[in-house]
């Protein structure tokens, strides 16, 4: 019998280091599966690893030993995941007579089986859940990448549903080639049935035959999972047709108003991993630091604030921001644009600088997120030399140029500011690269203070010696640090008539994730460049010892901005054509090879 390396940690069985552990002790009957799902490691004809299932590790042990160590274990739930290898009906009814007679916690079986009646006898030999997984969403889908009837499948589901209601479970696998319609329209039907769904991810695995196939969408997948959600705890009913779709099939309608929504998404319950009660799946579908499609424990109120921003419904956003109101001064624009790609927030910018620089726009403070997570590269940076472009892709990241110059930035949990002014701003006519820097440093370092962080600006100088690809090993130009460690870096330009300063503000940081993504010459060089890391930067959670949602930290930099500047700063919209102008950069520079790939011709930054 094989262990998730995650359950073996928890049975003292593996040493392992978890953040999240599981919840349900996952074990998987052992033997090369007589099927050949595409997608699994464990098909008759996948050619990698046979300890793997999905993304997971599963050593083996012996089922006395693995016994043994569940007495007393704290799981909630045991998960004896079956492959169709031969005689394993024998070898799954041998291990159920071992547990009989001991204590354990409720038991759920992963099989395929023949018919309704087996279902029926592994329920009478202490089974508690039984899963048959459907994973494809289509009849198209099922014949592609699993082979056999789509509808004989289906109808043992609904056989054995009714014959055992509320004990049968199916697993529903996103990204396998269905649109976003087919498969709310899948989990719709699986509903009627009376099934339990467990929704999953598709992830590649080395050696299968879909290993260069892309993982899903987040925002589909956000979608998909609001409308599980939705169905399982009975909030829309699955028959009739709750669901609304746009032209292209993307889910746009849920079946409640947009105040009932949002109520029922609050608590983030619906970005959960579902499926049987109690099963958590740590790391199933996800690379730790990665995009996290199925979170393994409750959500903070960032998190699902995020997960929020992820799935792009309007109706789901939080409340507008509130104005930041003082007795006298300009008024400025303040923008909150959400999360969008990296080549989508530059562009952004670009727009920003060109209505602006024109007059045809006001001064503007804009904060956004990166969705998903992607490495900027400064202006100058040669990508070939300085990037480790796999190790960005194997993270789920993105790699975009800036307009600005510097050194790479990972964006990944952070707010990130602009500030864009006419060039002849009477704040800054005339004003150096550092003034500037210095100015735009006050009201930032004001606005974090609100928050409880002791933000002070660096000294206006270069650290001598050597430096790395990565902004954030050493402060400078009065960026702004917390007891000299690294909290907010920053970058400008000047161009089209205005001035550009953006830059991020950590809320949290792994080092690691940077390092992976930069082409470093050696070991020694990749160990230098950590310590310069964990020792020079600081991050949100690290000074306040908890991390502050998104939105908290918007209002408290942009009221900072508006007190040491003397504005009203006044909450707005991108307009039509800075939208149009943003998706034509899109288009034209920032998604292309031309600009990401090349050195290109002369800015400023840090």
């Amino acid at each position: 019998m094989r262990l998730s390396l995650g359950t073996a940690g928890v049975l003292g069985l593996a040493r392992v280091r978890q953040s999240d552990p599981p919840t349900t002790a996952y074990l998987l009957l052992e033997g090369r599966c007589l099927a050949d799902c595409a997608f699994c490691p464990q098909a008759r004809t996948a050619r990698g690893r046979a300890d793997r299932l999905s993304r997971v590790t599963w050593p083996a042990f012996a089922d006395e030993e693995i016994l043994a160590a569940l007495q007393g274990s704290p799981f909630r739930r045991l998960c004896l995941q079956v492959v169709s290898a031969p005689c394993w009906r024998e070898r799954v009814a041998s291990f159920l007579s071992a547990l009989e007679g001991t204590l354990h916690p409720p038991l759920s079986l992963s099989v395929r089986p023949k018919n309704a009646a087996e279902v029926g006898e592994w329920l009478r030999l202490g089974v508690e859940r039984v899963g048959i997984p459907l994973d494809a969403a289509t009849p198209e889908v099922f014949r592609r990448v699993k082979g056999g009837s789509f509808t004989r499948l289906l109808d043992l589901l609904g056989e054995a549903a009714a014959a055992f209601p509320g004990r049968i479970s199916t697993h529903l696998i996103v990204g396998l080639g269905e649109s976003e319609k087919e498969a709310a329209e899948a989990l719709l039907l699986l509903h009627r049935l009376g099934l339990t769904v467990g929704l999953f991810a598709f992830t590649p695995v080395p050696g299968t035959a879909l290993a260069e196939q892309a993982p899903p969408d987040l925002a589909v997948y956000r979608r998909l999972q609001i409308a599980r959600w939705l169905l399982a705890t009975g909030r829309v009913a699955p028959d009739g047709r709750p669901f609304a779709f746009d032209p292209e099939g993307r889910l746009v309608g849920f079946g409640l108003s947009p105040a009932d929504l949002r109520e029922a998404l609050a608590g983030g319950e619906a970005f959960r991993t579902s499926g049987c009660p109690d099963c958590n799946r740590p790391y199933y579908t996800e690379r730790p630091g990665g995009i996290t499609y199925n979170y393994p424990r409750p959500l903070g109120e960032e998190e699902t604030e995020r997960a929020l921003r992820e799935a792009g419904l309007p109706e789901t956003a939080r409340p507008p921001l509130t104005p930041v109101a003082l007795p006298v001064g300009e008024t400025w624009r303040l923008l909150d644009t959400g999360f969008a790609s990296g080549a989508w927030n530059m562009a952004v910018d670009e727009a920003l600088m060109e209505t602006v620089g024109r007059g045809e726009a006001p001064p503007t403070l804009r904060f956004y997120g990166w969705n998903p997570p992607a490495l900027s590269l400064g202006y100058f940076q040669d990508r070939e030399q300085e990037i480790d472009l796999e190790g960005c892709a194997a993270q789920g990241f993105d790699c975009v140029r800036r307009p600005t110059g510097g050194r790479a930035v990972l964006h990944a949990e952070e707010v990130t500011y602009a500030v864009v002014v006419p060039e002849g701003h009477p704040r800054f006519s005339g004003s150096s690269v550092s003034e500037t820097y210095r100015a735009i440093g006050e009201g930032l370092a004001a606005g974090l203070r609100r928050l409880g962080a002791p933000a002070e600006m660096a000294p206006a100088k270069h650290r001598g010696g050597e430096r790395s690809a990565a902004c954030f090993d050493s402060p400078s130009f009065y960026e702004l640090v917390v007891k000299g460690r690294k909290l907010v870096g920053s970058a400008q330009v000047r161009r089209s008539g205005a001035i550009l300063q953006h830059g991020s503000i950590l809320l949290r940081f792994d080092p690691d994730q940077l390092l992976r993504c930069l082409a470093l010459p050696s070991r020694s060089a990749r160990e230098r460049l950590r310590r310069a890391l964990v020792d020079g930067v600081a991050s949100l959670e690290g000074v306040l010892g908890r991390v502050p949602a998104f939105t908290e930290v918007v209002e408290a930099v942009a009221a900072g901005v508006a007190e040491v500047f003397g504005v009203v700063l006044a909450p707005g919209e991108l307009t039509p054509g800075e939208c149009s102008r943003a998706e034509e950069l899109v288009r034209l520079k920032y998604a292309t090879e031309a600009w990401n790939g090349r050195r290109r011709g002369k800015a400023v930054g840090t």
